[in-house]
């Protein structure tokens, strides 16, 4: 034949395209020739990554500061919970000083019968003058003594009505020594109910942060 034929057999090269064409693609994404698919793909996956990271160091963060608050509230509650119980067992010694001038002064009435009794021997002694005729030398005087005692015995009442006026200054001084237990008070029952919701809230923070970190309970020996 005179016409020159084109060779069209496949050489060894040409199943090798496919792989020719993955190198070239990977060659523009390393070589910032990628499509824009790619590079928002890239981007995004960035951005996810920098999110999670931050708010992992976040959470941290703030798992960090309830654990300490958990803490310091714990160590608050205990130190209220002792105060309370020394203050049941206080007692108060104290004196009560009294220096003042009490005056009264008022109008009392009294009424009242008294009985009077008298039973008594009254002595009494007196001269009695009496004249004597002497004849013929007239009338003389004479003084004659006379004593004795004479029974008395009376008995009678004594009404009395009277109102009576009172002014009395009446100055005190003293110092009366007073002891209160709170054991003895009704105090003592606010500061139990105070123990025990105190007691109540220290249970609840003994309880760990994250439910799955609980301790399990042992299961009932059979």
């Amino acid at each position: 034949m005179s016409l020159d034929q084109t060779d069209i057999t496949p050489t060894a090269a040409t199943p090798g395209m496919p792989d020719k064409e993955e190198s070239t693609r990977t060659h523009e994404i390393s070589s910032g020739n990628a499509p824009a698919g790619y590079k928002a793909l890239w981007i995004l996956t960035i951005a996810l990554s920098v999110i999670t990271i931050t708010s992992l160091v976040l959470n941290l963060l703030i798992i960090r500061q309830v654990v300490e608050a958990r803490r310091l509230a714990r160590l608050a509650i205990e130190d209220s919970i002792s105060l309370l119980q020394d203050m049941e067992t206080q007692v108060y010694n104290y004196n009560v000083v009294i220096d003042d001038t009490f005056i009264v002064d008022d109008s009392v009435p009294f009424q009242e019968t008294i009985p009077v009794v008298i039973d008594e021997m009254m002595p009494f002694s007196t001269a009695v003058t009496a004249s004597v005729n002497i004849g013929p030398f007239g009338r003389y005087p004479v003084t004659i003594p006379i004593g004795g005692n004479v029974p008395i015995n009376l008995s009678f009442d004594v009404p009395v009505d009277e109102t009576v006026p009172v002014y009395i200054e009446v100055p005190v001084h003293t110092e009366i020594p007073i002891e209160v237990s709170i054991a003895k008070t009704p105090l003592l029952g606010t500061l139990q109910d105070a123990e025990s919701h105190l007691g109540e809230l220290l249970n609840e923070l003994d309880r760990p942060l994250l439910w799955f970190l609980a301790p399990k309970e042992a299961a009932p020996a059979q």
